[in-house]
């Protein structure tokens, strides 16, 4: 065999070659059952990145560091979410390689990242994967959703066993894509700390040595100290706004609670909250000049950082929000401002709806049209803050009627759930 006929026959083994690789990688159990975690419906991948030996505060460095690196195009928008930080939001677009018949080509695919991290600990989940300029779509702008074809009912075989042709690829690229995210910001964090590699093993034998009770409550822990800490903050509000004593009782009954705790003599939650109001005002008269008697509630002056009438809370009825302001929020002038205590670019309006449960207060919210990402960027946050404007003769002025704060209480439906406390 001459060099023309070798270079004739390497040139006709090498699609052979390469469709016998492509056949094996539709078998790697990376790309099978289990690749994708489904939550509330929606696909996501999640990935741990090796950080023993740092603390939260320097991995959240690193993380945002990395960002700035890796994140750089009008599309990509990076969120610090919570008070506490420790969650960060990232919004991009890649691309992908697809094969739709005989012929690969790059789609254009939207995601989100959330990063996690406490000290030693740091992990994203991708998830919100969209796609468009897909090959076999008549318009380059339509979009198609990750639940749409890479699930394993849809993009693997029957028998599970492989990746399925074509719309296969969606998937396995997908999966090649946050792989190469975490590969990526693994490397930042192990260039940035150098001695972080040769010093895995050691902290994890240290770690090993704790006692497993430790880790195990190291959660309920957080949220223990986290109820207390508001708990201070709801006591310490009760002691600082003397002006109206009804009002107290009714917005906060941890306040009502500890007052009847300390009080024997208290027959009802409005003269223990008087008493506690008495006690605030003699200790703190520089802080509430204006208080007068709590049996004469109706008397008080506005508190200088008071909304709007129409938010105040009602001492007859016990509540912050009133029935007009209920009213603008069924007319849909409730919009989303504030997430994470970060303010947004523009009002979200949305669908709102307002209800009570008890003393609780709640406020139902959504966006059919996802604008901004509003959704994701809510059931990512643990608090938010709605806007309601005025709505007169069926359209909504920029009047504004009400601030409500709110804590988020769960996901229902397409609705998030928001416990209002201010």
């Amino acid at each position: 065999m001459d060099m023309k006929q070798f270079i004739i026959a390497l040139l006709l083994a090498l699609p052979l070659v390469a469709s016998a690789q492509q056949e094996q990688n539709r078998m790697d159990p990376k790309y099978l059952a289990g690749a994708f975690i489904e939550e509330n419906g929606k696909l996501t991948l999640h990935r741990e990145l090796d950080v023993n030996g740092l603390t939260q505060a320097k991995i959240k460095e690193v993380v945002l560091d990395w960002t700035k690196e890796h994140f750089k195009g009008e599309n990509d928008k990076v969120y610090e979410l919570n008070d506490d930080g420790d969650h960060i939001m990232i919004q991009s677009k890649g691309r992908i390689r697809v094969k739709i018949g005989l012929f690969g080509s790059y789609v254009d695919m939207f995601y989100n990242v959330l990063f996690s991290y406490s000290d030693n600990k740091c992990s994203f989940v991708m998830r919100g994967m969209r796609y468009t300029k897909n090959p076999f779509e008549q318009k380059p702008e339509t979009i198609v959703y990750a639940e749409q074809y890479l699930s394993d009912s849809y993009a693997l075989t029957k028998d599970g066993t492989k990746v399925s042709y074509g719309i296969g690829t969606y998937r396995m690229s997908t999966i090649d894509y946050a792989d190469n995210l975490a590969k990526s910001a693994q490397e930042f964090f192990d260039i940035r700390y150098k001695n972080l590699v040769s010093n895995r093993s050691v902290v994890a034998t240290a770690a090993a040595e704790q006692p497993s009770q430790q880790t195990v409550a190291s959660e309920p822990q957080k949220n223990a100290e986290k109820v207390a800490s508001a708990e201070k903050k709801v006591a310490t509000a009760a002691a600082t706004t003397a002006g109206d004593a009804s009002t107290v009782a009714a917005t906060t009954a941890v306040a009502a609670t500890a007052a009847a705790a300390t009080t024997a003599a208290a027959v009802s939650a409005t003269s223990t909250a008087a008493k506690t109001t008495a006690a605030a005002a003699a200790t703190s008269a520089a802080t509430a000049p204006t208080a007068a008697p709590a049996a004469a509630p109706a008397a008080q002056p506005a508190q200088p950082e008071a909304k709007p009438a129409e938010a105040t809370q009602k001492v007859e009825q016990k509540t912050i929000v009133s029935a007009k302001v209920a009213e603008y929020i069924k007319n849909g002038g409730a919009a989303v401002t504030k997430v994470g205590g970060k303010a947004l670019g523009s009002p979200v309006f949305g669908s709102a709806k307002y209800t009570k449960f008890g003393a609780t207060e709640i406020i139902m919210y959504k966006n059919s049209e996802n604008k901004d990402n509003i959704n994701l960027l809510l059931e990512m946050s643990q608090n938010f803050e709605i806007t309601v404007y005025e709505v007169v003769g069926g359209k909504t002025t920029s009047k504004v009627a009400a601030v409500l704060r709110c804590n988020k209480a769960e996901s229902m439906d397409d609705f998030i759930v928001g416990e209002i406390i201010k």
